[in-house]
């Protein structure tokens, strides 16, 4: 399905029950997991390129943006996403050699949410981060690097403060 025409699709299958949105987001090349829930105004810039596990549920107005490109967001099984979370998989290099234009050329790399994960609402999630399986992400925080397992991250940039 062309990536113009999966976001038109993507709008409009919000009108629908959670059940019918998940079996049109499938159609549209989404992989679901069982018992999955997806909320009316979640948003996938390229549906083939997400996974979403048994289980899992994500919340009102979050967005998966993959840039169009080939990379994956992977999210684990009974993960609890809530409101407002952007998963982010395209940053730019800095364009040195310029004084007009500093993002330089674009830089492509996949999201991994390992199972039975909670991310809060208004999570940043960017490029390449790997976050380990049973951790939890305090509302509103900005992830920039890979978590370990089992940990309570807070914060912009997202910084370790339990042990779970």
């Amino acid at each position: 399905m062309n990536n113009r025409f999966f976001q038109a699709y993507n709008n409009i299958i919000g009108l629908f029950p959670s059940k019918m949105r998940i079996v049109l987001l499938k159609l549209g090349g989404c992989t679901i997991g069982k018992n999955a829930q997806l909320y009316p105004g979640v948003f996938m810039d390229n549906g083939k390129n997400i996974v979403i596990g048994e289980g899992s549920s994500v919340q009102k107005h979050t967005k998966f943006y993959t840039g169009y490109s080939n990379v994956m967001i992977r999210i684990g099984d009974n993960v609890d996403i809530g409101c407002d979370c952007r998963f982010i998989c395209v940053t730019h290099e800095i364009n040195k050699g310029s004084d007009i234009r500093r993002a330089g050329e674009n830089i492509y790399k996949g999201i991994v949410v390992g199972d039975n994960c909670w991310i809060g609402a208004g999570v940043t999630i960017l490029p390449g981060v790997n976050i380990a399986k049973g951790c939890i992400i305090g509302a509103n925080s900005t992830v920039v690097k890979d978590t370990k397992e089992n940990g309570v991250y807070v914060g912009c940039p997202a910084k370790r403060i339990r042990e779970l």
